[in-house]
């Protein structure tokens, strides 16, 4: 039997790395990176776009609420972040809206060397991945691992991956060690990636 087409995102590293003071939440990811998903590679420019509710990977009771789906294209709209190495602020939409069980959307303009026709310095990966995650920390970490598939490690500073995952200043270190090795475990069972971490610690010379 042949296998159905999948849905790739595909994105350019800096949007990976980019980071926000807002914390967007599981479901706001899955829109974001559904409807980069629908983007196709023929495509040379932002277009209004439709997609059926049905494909963004919403929990039923989320899907009928309509006020819960208003509100959360409202918050999407109030979500800007910086593109690294750059002093652009930008929202992923110029307009998103929700009418009779379709989104219709439009990518930000300001995007559009980050997310069509990238040719080098970008991630790609199947949508399935992210759809059955249950978490937003799970989700970008994500991104940020398979950005480094490759090469087969990556490094952070603690303080750096608390940026990037917007994870609370309240979390003290045995709470975000927990919050990495929970993680770690829903990519293992839920994606096709699979890693362990380790912790070091840089010594510095003051003499």
């Amino acid at each position: 039997m042949k296998r159905p087409k999948r849905n790739l995102v595909v994105k350019s590293n800096s949007l990976i790395n980019a980071k926000s003071k807002y914390l967007y939440t599981k479901n706001e990811l899955k829109v974001i990176c559904s409807l980069i998903a629908n983007i196709k590679k023929e495509e040379l420019d932002f277009e209004d776009k439709t997609m059926n509710l049905r494909d963004l990977g919403f929990l039923q009771e989320d899907f009928n609420n309509h006020t819960y789906l208003n509100t959360l294209c409202r918050d999407l709209m109030s979500k800007p972040f910086q593109i690294p190495n750059t002093k652009i602020w930008v929202n992923w939409f110029s307009m998103i809206e929700i009418e009779n069980g379709i989104m219709h959307y439009r990518f930000d303009k300001a995007l559009k060397e980050h997310l069509l026709n990238l040719k080098e310095k970008f991630t790609k990966y199947d949508i399935d991945n992210v759809l059955l995650l249950k978490s937003t920390y799970t989700i970008v970490m994500y991104e940020l691992l398979k950005q480094y598939e490759k090469i087969g490690e990556r490094t952070f500073k603690i303080i750096e991956l608390r940026e990037i995952l917007n994870i609370p200043h309240s979390y003290n270190f045995n709470n975000f060690k927990t919050t990495i090795i929970h993680t770690l475990k829903e990519l293992k069972d839920k994606t096709d990636i699979n890693c362990s971490y380790e912790l070091k610690k840089i010594c510095r010379n003051f003499n």
